[in-house]
This record gives C-alpha cells, sequence and structure tokens, in this order.
C-alpha cells in the first residue's frame, strides 16, 4: 500500500496515533483548533504530556 500513497497528500482520519505512524507529518486537530503539526514521535510526546495535564 506505501507504494501507492508515496509523494502524495494522503488525508487520514484516525483515533489513535500507532495507525498512522509511517505518516511523514501528522496534524493533530484537538476541539477544532490544530495542537500539533509535525512527525509522529513529537505527537505521541505531545500528546502523552496532555493526558498527563487532565
Amino acid at each position: 500500500m506505501s507504494k501507492y500513497l508515496s509523494g502524495r497528500l494522503v488525508p487520514v482520519t484516525a483515533h489513535r496515533l500507532s495507525a498512522i505512524v509511517k505518516s511523514d507529518k501528522i496534524y493533530f486537530i484537538d476541539n477544532g483548533q490544530l495542537t500539533c503539526k509535525a512527525p509522529y514521535d513529537l505527537c505521541r510526546a505531545f500528546t502523552k504530556q496532555q493526558l498527563e495535564e487532565d
């Protein structure tokens, strides 16, 4: 599947970050606000930190 998606913009909706681990860049939207635009590792760290604050 990845050979067909390479070099293309592919919008994906996922409830778990692990579903999109191979993505180059993730746009994380929370309550209608863009809260993170980064590769998987940085968004993962961001969401862990946010969960600990709640």
